[in-house]
């Protein structure tokens, strides 16, 4: 069964962990790079799930992380929110894991 949890600022080293996956996975796929954002420090993961704006979610199974999806307030439509990464691990793609997780 597939778990959704919504990451705390605590969650940082959680947070790292698959974006920094993602970013190898998918590179073509994001605004940044591996190469950026393996050199963030505890401090700016924290900070960035620590965002009022901004909500990141992250998919697991069985312990395991397996997608992810940020999304960020949505200025022009209050209380809704625009989607701007998404990822799923490859051996889950196809299970729509990202759909259940953008749902949130």
């Amino acid at each position: 069964m597939v778990r959704i949890d919504r990451l705390s600022p605590q969650e940082d080293q959680r947070s790292r962990s698959i974006r920094l996956r993602a970013l190898q996975d998918a590179p073509d796929s994001f605004g940044s790079t591996f190469e950026t954002e393996v050199t963030f420090t505890r401090e700016d993961w924290g900070r960035r799930l620590a965002r009022s704006d901004a909500v990141t979610f992250v998919a697991s199974e069985e312990g395991d992380d397996i997608g992810t999806v940020v999304g960020v307030a949505d200025l022009e439509h209050p209380g809704e929110a625009v989607l701007v990464a998404m990822w799923v691990a490859q051996e889950t793609r196809g299970r729509r894991v990202g759909e259940a997780t953008a749902r949130r």
